[in-house]
């Protein structure tokens, strides 16, 4: 059984013993009342009991790309950009780290995805994290991409959550016009082509935070803490809104 249809199950099952409880509650004159805030909250401590916390797959780009596997062989060298010394997957890395420890904090479980995929991974949500590099260092912003075309509704949704939050808190540029068929066809979201692909059913975006080799794209991106606090508040807000994480 996939992911949506665990979701699915545990969803219809909660709703059942709401429904159960809630009738029985009002019966007794428990909650009659105030039946909307107990019932609210006998829903909530149910979905906290049945459903599983969400789960988020962050992808350090072109970490440990030595180990694709031979389907995708093509790419082990593919081991990022490098500008000055700096290079692209140690701070992808350290992004992808403090991401992870902000997201934790709410109760969501983080796998640290390297380049490799596990087959068919499966997941509330999957973000690949890069950082672009130019020979055109007056060349600065951010982009992002779903495959094309979206693999399942919700896709656009993330896409348009993580946009808009990284781009107000980083003051960066849109550079959706530099978008390349690398990103639009990412192998990692190809499940068609590729077994070690990341679940259809899984909204999955990659996102280029910025430029190496762009000074000040670079001077914003080496804090990981200021890109990480960004993208925690999209993927939070994405899980909300798909009442995935229940909001303080």
């Amino acid at each position: 059984m996939n992911g949506r249809r665990r979701l699915t199950a545990f969803v219809v099952l909660l709703l059942a013993i709401s429904f159960y409880f809630g009738l029985n509650w009002y019966k007794s004159g428990l909650i009659a009342s105030h039946p909307t805030s107990a019932h609210v909250n006998f829903t909530k401590l149910v979905s906290k009991l049945l459903l599983p916390n969400p789960r988020v797959g962050i992808q350090v780009g072109h970490l440990n790309a030595n180990n694709h596997p031979d389907e995708l062989a093509v790419l082990r060298n593919n081991t990022g950009g490098s500008i000055d010394g700096i290079d692209e997957v140690s701070l992808n890395l350290a992004i992808a780290q403090h991401l992870q420890r902000l997201l934790e904090a709410q109760g969501i479980v983080v796998d640290l995805l390297p380049a490799k995929i596990p087959r068919r991974y499966s997941a509330d949500l999957v973000l690949s994290i890069h950082i672009d590099a130019n020979v055109n260092r007056h060349r600065r912003g951010y982009k992002s991409a779903h495959f094309m075309p979206a693999r399942n509704p919700a896709e656009p949704e993330l896409k348009k959550l993580v946009d808009r939050t990284y781009l107000l808190a980083s003051g960066f540029p849109d550079d959706e016009a530099n978008l390349t068929s690398g990103m639009l066809e990412y192998y990692a979201f190809n499940y068609k082509r590729f077994r070690h692909s990341v679940h259809r059913d899984t909204p999955s975006l990659i996102v280029e935070l910025g430029y190496l080799s762009n000074p000040k794209d670079l001077s914003y991106l080496e804090d990981s803490q200021a890109p990480a606090h960004a993208l925690a508040k999209s993927i939070v807000e994405f899980l909300q809104l798909r009442g995935r994480l229940t909001p303080p």
